[in-house]
């Protein structure tokens, strides 16, 4: 089964594609009385901070963002034939047509990869009724960094602000605990750095559609969010002005993410930053005449190495605490517990743990105790470290020398980094090995 989701901007937006008999879902844009209205307010955030918009082509970009983070969220994988792929059609308008059919393909691909759907774009003209740029005022950031409100996302900023850079911190949530790591973490910032702290919030929700009891839940797997989350951070970077770089902050292990187990191969496992979805994206932004550098200063560090080696010791001890890294921080309402906690057992909380071992440093407290109180390893709550057991007993016996096989398991490298990402990869194995070989002999 294919869906077809149409974007429209705007009132006098009626178009509609040739029926092929499958579902529609509406994503619109300026139709304030739209039922299809997405739940977001991005250019205005970024008027309101930046007083000016992104340039035709980057709202172009982002307005695409948006409507496959929709398609992603309300389109449950259930409808697939085989439980995981699903067929999406996206009635895109663009600006500048030419340039959009040109890089399509590049699109497709990198969304293909990402997320494990067959992705198909129908571009059509459309003619932008807003005002130009405004006049920048003075002194604005010169860096932009996706902040998430995590670990890694904390020491990039805490790193590009101690030398001097004024930044823009672009974060995305939906509602939830997250919004409150986020601020508590801006609010550190600013008062350590002050003014070179220029934080924007974007709340990005799709439209709210009528839903009856026998419709499966909104899909979780939300492949597709990074996608969101760094147009996001390059409409920011487009306001500014040509040329200002895009900072992601994220330890090599975790953009690797080598599937632990063989059921995890391909798009089950993310590709949030996987080296090839970044070769994609850079390629996109170069096709769509987007000047702005992507910078993953940390894919060649542990989470460790990182934690070790920030530029502001005393002011990373202070904050680690109030950093989230936790898959799912919002599911301890099922064990009665109030939102916004590690659970301690998920994959992420995993490799934070291993990280900040010898660090000494105070972390966050923990639901689940993985090690005095193991969960069972065919519960939910025991898969990942059972998952990560498998995976570190490969990796024990296989050697370093055959690592190479587990580093392009998860994707494409290009030759002249792949030595890099295999040391990054065993050194981040060895650094969870340890940390889980030293509560075992407690």
């Amino acid at each position: 089964m294919s869906w077809d989701v149409v974007v429209r901007i705007g009132n006098s937006d009626i178009f509609a594609p040739i029926s092929q008999g499958g579902p529609v879902l509406g994503v619109s844009f300026d139709r304030p009385e739209d039922p299809f209205l997405a739940r977001e307010s991005v250019l205005n955030k970024i008027a309101d901070v930046l007083g000016s918009v992104p340039g035709n082509t980057a709202c172009d970009l982002l307005r695409a963002a948006i409507a496959v983070y929709s398609a992603d969220l309300l389109i449950s994988r259930r409808y697939a034939s085989d439980g995981w792929t699903r067929d999406i059609n996206i009635y895109l308008p663009v600006t500048s047509l030419a340039i959009w059919q040109q890089a399509g393909p590049l699109l497709t691909e990198l969304l293909t990869f990402l997320s494990g759907d067959r992705w198909q774009f129908y571009f059509r003209e459309f003619s932008a009724e807003r005002e130009g740029y405004k006049k920048l005022p003075e002194n604005l950031p010169e860096a932009v960094s996706l902040f998430s409100g995590g670990l890694d996302s904390l020491i990039g900023a805490i790193d590009l602000l101690s030398e001097g850079k004024k930044v823009a911190l672009v974060s995305h949530h939906g509602g939830g605990s997250t919004p409150k790591f986020q601020n508590d973490l801006f609010k550190c910032l600013k008062d350590e750095y002050g003014e070179q702290v220029v934080p924007l919030q974007f709340y990005v929700l799709p439209p709210q559609v009528p839903r009856i009891d026998s419709d499966p839940d909104n899909e979780d797997t939300t492949r597709t969010r990074s996608f969101l989350f760094f147009v996001l951070g390059i409409a920011v970077a487009d306001t500014l002005g040509t040329g200002i770089p895009l900072y992601v902050a994220e330890n090599g292990l975790i953009s690797l993410n080598v599937p632990l187990t063989p059921a995890r191969l391909g798009s089950c496992s993310t590709r949030t930053t996987h080296p090839y979805y970044i070769a994609l994206f850079r390629e996109l932004l170069q096709a769509l005449n987007l000047a702005h550098p992507l910078n993953l200063d940390y894919r060649f560090k542990t989470k460790g190495e990182m934690l070790r080696e920030s530029k502001n010791q005393d002011l990373l001890r202070r904050t680690l605490p109030l950093s989230m890294s936790c898959a799912h921080p919002d599911n301890r309402r099922l064990e009665n517990l109030p939102p916004g906690g590690h659970c301690g057992y998920c994959f992420p909380c995993i490799i934070r743990q291993a990280a900040v071992f010898e660090s000494g440093m105070p972390d966050a407290a923990y639901d689940h105790d993985i090690f005095h109180l193991p969960p069972l390893s065919r519960s939910d709550k025991g898969k990942d470290l059972r998952a990560m057991e498998i995976a570190l007993e490969r990796f024990s016996q296989r050697g370093e020398e055959k690592a190479v096989f587990d580093v392009l398991s998860s994707g494409p490298i290009s030759p002249d980094e792949l030595s890099q990402y295999i040391g990054v990869y065993c050194r981040g194995m060895k650094e969870i090995a340890k940390f889980l070989r030293s509560n075992k002999d407690e």
